[in-house]
């Protein structure tokens, strides 16, 4: 998964005016990462991937994860408040969520955030990932992270965005 995560960092340039990245788990609990405004440069948002530690194993609920980032990772004081930029979520999940994040997704999706949805495994739900994603250009499918290195979908992550 880090692997995947930093090709995708790769891809972008990172900067206060450039991409930001945050990181967010969501299992039983949240776990944060980091925000938006932590990481300045390509560098120490690897490095802050590559840092991660297993997080606690439980349920899946990922709408309560998504609510999170639209209600937190998304505020201006911890890095969102650029209001002119793309926003993008890449959701990636090996299994079935145990909340409803459909309605959440649906209220993102309104406000203009793209999410791509990427499901690892043969334990993940087709049709919720698909109702969570932008659109079925948006879904990537995968038998482990290994085979997710150079995918967020149909469409590139940084491509066709704007």
């Amino acid at each position: 998964m880090k692997e995947f995560l930093v090709n995708i960092v790769k891809r972008f340039d990172v900067g206060q005016n450039a991409a930001q990245f945050a990181a967010i788990c969501f299992g039983t609990n949240t776990k944060d990462h980091f925000f938006l405004k932590e990481h300045p440069t390509k560098q120490s948002v690897i490095d802050a991937i590559n840092a991660f530690k297993p997080g606690q194993r439980g349920s899946t609920f990922t709408g309560k994860g998504l609510e999170r980032i639209r209600n937190e990772y998304f505020k201006a004081a911890n890095g969102g408040g650029r209001p002119s930029v793309t926003k993008v979520i890449i959701v990636l999940t090996d299994g079935v969520s145990s909340d409803t994040p459909i309605p959440i997704a649906n209220k993102l999706k309104s406000e203009k955030v793209y999410i791509f949805g990427v499901g690892v495994g043969n334990g993940i739900n087709l049709n919720e990932i698909s109702k969570i994603a932008s659109g079925p250009d948006y879904v990537n499918l995968v038998d482990d992270f290994f085979g997710s290195q150079n995918y967020c979908g149909a469409k590139d992550c940084r491509e066709d965005l704007y």
